[in-house]
């Protein structure tokens, strides 16, 4: 976990990250050193965007920004190879980026700084960092009149879980018919009598033990489709719950904060 010395060195780090590249990249060395655990990712990822988001009155603000969009590129980078605590990193450090550009709507960039930005996005794309979905929303950020098709596009498609599902589920019919259609000239072929059909018969069987099979694959894809999206959901929930409980504990850290600070202000009155 972060301690307040820590927090210190990251404020100065950021402070002078548009200074050099060099800069660039002490600081994602130490997001990347200190990315370990839940609690110290969350300070990381509320102090990149407090910078971010104090950027904007700055005298050298472009430059701040584009320099902190390039750190956090190094450490998505760095971290999207490795599992375990560092995967949330990356996780948390997306939608932390996702949420800074929100900020960009207020921010009167200059023509210059949007340039930059749009060719670092459309290096992100390519790099696959960030979904073309996303992509889309954060160039419609700073060029709001520019809406792309692929936006309009995203912005009404279902989920692409629910698209497997819908195509698995509709070739599982298909394929019941079909099954249920074999079955029955199987059925017919056996109640009619016709011993000497024996050629017909195989045809039949044939027909049927592989549509069988057909219905049986496609009917374990829509139950796949169907678990993995109630373990997607399960990871949601779960980290749900997390986010509460570190809100929480954020509340009654506050909360003893104001207290002690009241208690402070009486003694000192005295």
């Amino acid at each position: 976990m972060m301690n307040e010395i820590s927090i210190v060195s990251l404020s100065q780090l950021l402070n002078n990250i548009h200074l050099s590249q060099s800069h660039i990249d002490e600081a994602a060395r130490f997001y990347i050193r200190h990315s370990h655990d839940q609690k110290s990712q969350q300070s990381l990822c509320e102090e990149w965007c407090n910078h971010f988001h104090f950027a904007k009155g700055n005298v050298d603000g472009d430059k701040v920004i584009i320099s902190l969009l390039h750190m956090a590129q190094r450490v998505i980078e760095s971290v999207i190879r490795f599992e375990g605590a560092y995967a949330t990193m990356r996780d948390a450090f997306k939608k932390q980026i996702i949420k800074a550009f929100a900020l960009l709507k207020d921010h009167n960039s200059s023509q210059d700084l949007k340039q930059q930005i749009k060719d670092l996005l459309k290096l992100w794309e390519e790099k696959q960092i960030f979904s073309k979905s996303d992509i889309s929303i954060m160039i419609d950020t700073i060029d709001p009149n520019k809406l792309s098709k692929d936006k309009i596009r995203t912005q009404f498609a279902p989920p692409q879980y629910l698209i497997n599902y819908a195509k698995n589920y509709k070739d599982l019919q298909t394929r019941l018919q079909k099954m249920n259609e074999y079955q029955a000239n199987l059925d017919d072929l056996i109640n009619s009598g016709a011993q000497d059909k024996v050629n017909l018969y195989d045809q039949y069987l044939d027909q049927y033990t592989k549509s069988v099979e057909s219905v049986q694959k496609y009917r374990q894809l829509v139950i796949k489709d169907i678990i993995d999206e109630l373990k997607e959901l399960d990871k949601i929930h779960s980290k749900s719950i997390i986010d509460l409980k570190y809100i929480a504990q954020r509340v009654s850290n506050l909360k003893a904060k104001k207290e002690k600070r009241i208690q402070n202000e009486y003694y000192n009155d005295q």
